[in-house]
């Protein structure tokens, strides 16, 4: 479009009719003729800010988005451009422009915003589910603790008490009884454990990966002893990270590759590290008994176990811990492992 301010004749260029439809010679080429086709809510910012333009002699470029009707009363979104042309006085005496229908892109935003609020909501609706769910399994187990407490030191009583009324049968029972209280509370501990997770309140600090393991090595030091277990390590980094967290990870995968050592080797356990771009990524590998790869992504669900507790002791909510420990601190885990030869388990932690 080419408008010519001193005499307000303003000329369409071919496009204005492929755009909007509207057809030139009904329309006129007067300023007016374009002005009354622009949206009511928008005419009055679209004139001010064009005047504010104009009467400015240090603006020699103008541009405004707005609604605009076509000749099907429809409505398209449009971005207008203009040169402003001055005289030697710096007064405006003709504008030279172009308009651009980005009606599809204004849809296309509408859309994604529709989308994204969709998406927020779905994601409150899932925290406050979640946050229900941590609560109910933190209550339930604490409040479950105390009674099977009871169950078990009753149980305990019953057979210091009548151990040389029951026969082997009953005593037996009682066994099974108690055995299975005291396994039903290191679930209870476990469950509780896992409902903690990501509701820390520590700070960031700089953990020194080295002193960290030599921390849990000394923790079972008494094991690794009795096992003849070697564990090694070297060069590990300091990382900007929470502690407990950290240390529960490194833990329980020292633990899991201490218990489930291979019974023909000498147990070896090595622990490395590699620095990539935003992440830390770490490699726990033994020599131990190693998992079927068919297992590879079951053995992080909760509760669940590959062995038998007469075979090896615990929960199997180890790993789940681990899991959504890391994906807490904004990284990932994975296992290689064949059966008889070993495991390496993967994971990454935010820098």
């Amino acid at each position: 479009w080419d408008w010519d301010i001193i005499s307000n004749k303003l000329i369409w260029g071919d496009g204005y009719q492929k755009l909007f439809g509207h057809e030139l010679k009904k329309i006129g080429l007067t300023f007016e003729s374009w002005t009354s086709q622009i949206h009511p809510e928008d005419i009055l910012a679209v004139k001010k800010s064009l005047h504010n333009a104009i009467i400015n002699e240090n603006i020699n470029d103008w541009e405004y988005e707005y609604r605009l009707y076509k000749s099907d009363k429809t409505i398209a979104y449009v971005i207008n451009r203009g040169a402003i042309i001055r005289n030697k006085k710096r007064v405006a005496i003709r504008m030279v422009g172009g308009m651009t229908d980005i009606t599809q892109k204004k849809e296309y935003e509408k859309s994604l915003k529709k989308l994204n609020d969709t998406l927020k909501r779905t994601n409150r609706d899932l925290e406050h589910s979640n946050k229900d769910l941590e609560d109910f399994a933190y209550i339930s187990s604490h409040d479950l603790q105390e009674p099977l407490r009871m169950i078990s030191s009753y149980l305990s009583l019953i057979k210091m008490k009548y151990e040389k009324v029951l026969d082997v049968k009953g005593i037996s029972y009682l066994d099974f009884a108690v055995d299975s209280s005291l396994r039903m509370q290191q679930i209870i501990l476990d469950v509780l454990e896992f409902s903690k997770i990501g509701k820390t309140k520590e700070t960031l600090v700089e953990v020194n990966l080295n002193v960290l393991i030599t921390e849990i090595i000394n923790l079972y030091q008494k094991q690794i002893n009795d096992t003849n277990t070697e564990i090694k390590y070297n060069n590990l980094p300091i990382v900007l990270s929470y502690k407990t967290p950290l240390t529960q990870v490194f833990q329980n995968l020292i633990s899991n590759a201490l218990k489930y050592r291979s019974k023909i080797h000498k147990p070896l356990i090595q622990i490395s590290c590699e620095e990539e771009d935003a992440h830390w990524k770490f490699t726990i590998t033994d020599n131990g008994i190693g998992i079927n790869p068919i297992y590879s992504e079951k053995i992080f669900d909760i509760f669940q176990r590959l062995h038998g507790k007469q075979e090896y002791s615990g929960t199997g909510i180890g790993l789940a811990i681990v899991k959504k420990i890391i994906e807490n601190l904004g990284g990932k885990i994975w296992i290689n492992s064949e059966e008889g030869i070993g495991s390496s388990f993967y994971f990454t932690i935010l820098k």
